[in-house]
């Protein structure tokens, strides 16, 4: 019989441990693989999320840079009021250390703050500045010490734009570091991994708490980072002697780079610990199907290969047993792993959800058919509805229909643009309109598709609410410019007709009722139109004060009695003042005009009759409270005025305090009585503002600053008006012709002797040949390059007495409204009387 050959045997075992080789090498390549990109994911997934809290930061200061832009003292570039423009912004903004504005030219020409001229005289040259005139639309400054505090800052300027486009400048922003430090330390905090910042040269900004020791440091002496400068296409550095992963970003607004880092064996160890055990398996499958091969031959051999095979078998079996045990062990070794990682990856899962779901901005997780798969606990509650409710619903389902076309258009984009950030506005369930911030980024699946999106909601309602307020100021202040300007104008027209009015009512030829009551009208309007410039002055901050250190608890009680009568019987008046109340300084016939003019707008609103209550209180205002009223910080007495009435509109109420707006019916109002009132605070150095609603009734707050100086004493009678005639020579300097006229008739009248100059160096060559002149009356602002003050300062050397007129508060003679010392006015307009009496208060 022939003998069976046992190489066919061989070489089918041989097969049978190469497929399962094979099959293990395959399923342990896959599998490497998946945990090897994942890893590589979260790396950068980590740098992502920090270049966007980076951005964010950045563009939400974008916003202040268009506000900035667009005031009026910005584009007049006027220093005085842009740099009290900026130290008011500071206050509203802790995080901003300065605020700067510089020509074309490269020259500073406001700042919140003082600084070093000397250092700071020119950025024409510096590398930020070039780049903006270039076209560039923001800088953003790397970290540095800055020269006002001396902390640690970063920056960002942005273009002016001239009507034309042309490039007219830059508005700077210094900001403290500390800030957008701890939104980067909130990233640090939730990441396993390690993550490093470096600015545009290479310098370390940031890190977490493993690589600390690197801030402050190059790249090239921290590690061997200054690789990722020259190529983004390495993706292992060797740090410390330890080889890492790392994966980066680089940052859209200020181009820093963020780098995250993992090391390199990391991913091989949670490979061990997902290994597929299954390959484990192949062994004792081959030989099992070893011994079945053994035992089909075993009947189909002779006895004696019987014994040879047996022989074998127990030759082999050992090391069979040895090595199936062997195996078990590692087995067993790889399952526990296994568990360790499913269990650390359960508790990665479980932590990145709590950092979801606890995080103060919404996140809102949208499939490929643009319907809500998930919305964390802080957008459920911003959009006041629960989990279940928003699950399945389009984000087309919580805008009005202007917002839609902004979803749509966005929604449009995600072939294009794996990342959007943009502006909305949200409807709450209750109705309530939210503007938020969407920062949306793209999902993909395995092969690049996009499979939906995920994004990051912030409210910034608040923030828009204060963008609009600067806005509002920003208009009042340019309302007031106009309308000083106008009434400038319109005093010196007034001044003629009442001047000539009063002319023509002293001549002896006028004695018919028909032409002195025509006179009479004449002089009645002229005085009409002058307290209507005084009330456009009062508005425009640009009236004359003179304030006092006043006691409200003593002046209140006294204008109850004479608000009563002005009221009527029908309008209960009470008075809540406040114990041991602060004295306060104000003009107190200002003042009184103030309260008069809020008591008959609350007279107004309550046809019917109703309750007025005036209330007084102390307030101490601290950053928060004097930001919000655009104030200092400090102590002030408030006055409040609330009546009953029927209220204002909303819509209605952000315009109250503008010339010329009025709530009333036609010819019921001017529209100047609350602007009036809000000039009148805003110049004495304080504040006003407005509460209303409809139905419920209006109160007005007056906010004005505290004074320790010892109260004014009680003021003194009435002057007697004098029209009687004198003799003292008069110099009248005024370079408007007509006023000019008229005021040399009414001194003539008077029965002075009266010399006139057109400009200051007319007058003051009269001055310097006549040496009898008495007094100067002259106007403060002159053509020719001598103002008034100039030639007054002049005359005063000769022992000549000035007298200043004006229709205007000029700063040559007054600060914030308030004359200088030793300064005496008369304002424009002003008829016989009036004259007559200045010249003699300052004559005797």
């Amino acid at each position: 019989m022939a003998r069976i050959s046992g190489r066919p045997i061989f070489l089918i075992l041989g097969l049978l441990i190469l497929l399962s080789v094979t099959y293990a090498m395959v399923f342990v390549a896959n599998d490497y693989r998946d945990v090897s990109a994942k890893f590589d994911s979260e790396l950068a997934l980590a740098a992502l999320e920090v270049r966007n809290v980076t951005d964010d930061y950045f563009r939400r200061h974008e916003e202040i840079f268009k506000v900035i832009s667009e005031s009026e003292c910005v584009l007049a570039k006027r220093t005085e009021t842009c740099n009290q423009f900026f130290s008011r912004l500071i206050h509203r903004f802790p995080s901003v250390t300065n605020f700067s504005a510089v020509n074309a030219d490269g020259d500073f020409f406001a700042s919140g703050k003082s600084f070093d001229e000397k250092s700071q005289s020119s950025v024409k040259e510096l590398p930020f500045f070039r780049e903006l005139a270039a076209g560039k639309p923001r800088y953003v400054m790397n970290p540095h010490i800055g020269s006002i505090g001396g902390v640690k800052v970063t920056g960002m300027a942005s273009p002016l734009r001239s009507s034309l486009g042309e490039f007219a400048g830059m508005i700077g922003i210094s900001m403290k570091l500390e800030e957008i430090e701890s939104l980067w330390r909130g990233v640090f905090d939730q990441q396993r991994h390690q993550l490093v910042i470096l600015d545009r040269g290479g310098i370390v900004i940031a890190a977490t708490p493993s690589f600390e020791h690197m801030v402050g440091k190059e790249a090239s002496s921290a590690g061997n980072l200054d690789r990722i400068m020259k190529s983004q296409a390495e993706k292992l550095l060797q740090i410390d002697a330890e080889e890492y992963r790392f994966r980066l970003a680089v940052s859209e607004t200020s181009a820093w780079r963020i780098v995250a880092l993992g090391p390199y064996r990391l991913p091989y160890l949670e490979y061990l610990q997902t290994s597929p055990w299954v390959a484990g398996l192949s062994l004792p499958f081959a030989i099992v199907v070893l011994a079945s091969i053994v035992l089909m031959l075993r009947e189909r051999r002779y006895v004696e290969r019987l014994v040879q095979s047996e022989t074998e078998v127990r030759r082999y079996s050992t090391g069979l047993e040895q090595a199936v045990t062997e195996r078990t062990r590692e087995l067993s070794v790889e399952i526990e792993e296994r568990k360790r990682a499913e269990t650390a990856l359960q508790e990665s899962e479980a932590r990145y959800r709590n950092i979801i779901s606890t995080t103060s901005e919404g996140f809102w997780l949208i499939g490929a058919d643009n319907l809500t798969i998930y919305a964390n606990d802080a957008l459920c509650q911003m959009l006041e509805y629960s989990r279940q409710e928003m699950l399945g619903r389009s984000p087309l389902a919580f805008v009005d229909e202007e917002n839609k076309g902004i979803f749509r258009t966005q929604f449009a984009k995600r072939p294009i643009t794996s990342q959007r950030t943009f502006e909305i506005e949200l409807q709450a369930k209750s109705g309530k309109t939210l503007s938020t911030n969407f920062n949306s980024t793209n999902l993909t699946d395995s092969s690049g598709k996009v499979s939906g999106a995920f994004a990051f909601v912030s409210d910034i309602s608040d923030r828009k609410r204060a963008e609009e307020h600067l806005r509002q100021a920003q208009k009042m202040e340019a309302v007031g410019q106009l309308t000083g300007g106008v009434a400038h104008d319109f005093n010196n027209l007034l001044a003629i007709i009442m001047g000539h009015a009063d002319l023509l009512s002293r001549l002896e030829g006028v004695q018919g009722m028909q032409e002195k009551r025509t006179i009479e009208f004449i002089l009645k309007a002229s005085r009409r139109g002058a307290e209507l410039t005084q009330r456009l002055l009062a508005f425009s901050r640009k009236q004359f004060l003179d304030p006092k250190v006043l006691d409200l608890g003593d002046m209140l009680p006294e204008m109850i009695e004479m608000l009563g009568r002005t009221l009527g019987e029908t309008i209960e008046i009470r008075l809540a003042a406040a114990d041991d109340l602060w004295s306060c300084e104000a003009d107190p016939g200002q003042l009184e005009n103030a309260v008069l003019n809020l008591a008959i707008n609350a007279r107004d609103a309550m046809p019917e009759g109703g309750r007025l209550t005036i209330e007084t209180a102390n307030v101490e205002l601290d950053d928060h409270g004097a930001g919000q009223r655009e104030l200092e910080p400090g102590p002030y007495v408030m006055l409040a005025v609330s009546d009953s009435g029927s209220g204002i509109a909303a819509v209605q109420l952000k315009r109250v305090f503008e010339p010329f707006f009025t709530t009333k019916e036609v010819g019921r109002g001017s529209g100047l009585g609350l602007s009036m009132v809000y000039g009148f605070a805003r110049q004495s150095g304080g504040h006003a503002t407005i509460y209303s609603e409809v139905g419920q009734g209006t109160t007005v707050r007056l906010y004005l600053p505290r004074s320790d100086a010892a109260l004014a004493p009680e003021a003194a009678g009435p002057r007697v008006t004098k029209t009687e005639t004198y003799e003292e020579t008069v110099l009248v300097v005024e370079d408007d012709d007509d006023v000019r006229d008229l005021t040399v008739a009414l001194l003539e009248a008077l029965g002075y002797s009266v010399l006139a100059a057109g400009d200051g160096r007319a007058a003051l060559d009269i001055l310097e040949g006549n040496r009898g002149v008495d007094l100067l009356l002259t106007d403060v602002i002159l053509p020719g390059g001598m103002l008034g003050p100039e030639l007054a300062e002049r005359a005063a050397d000769q022992g000549i007495k000035v007298l200043y007129m004006s229709g205007y508060a000029e700063n040559a003679i007054h600060h914030q409204g308030r004359l200088d010392k030793d300064v005496t006015l008369l304002p424009k307009p002003f008829d016989m009387a009036s004259l007559s009496q200045k010249l003699r208060e300052v004559l005797e």
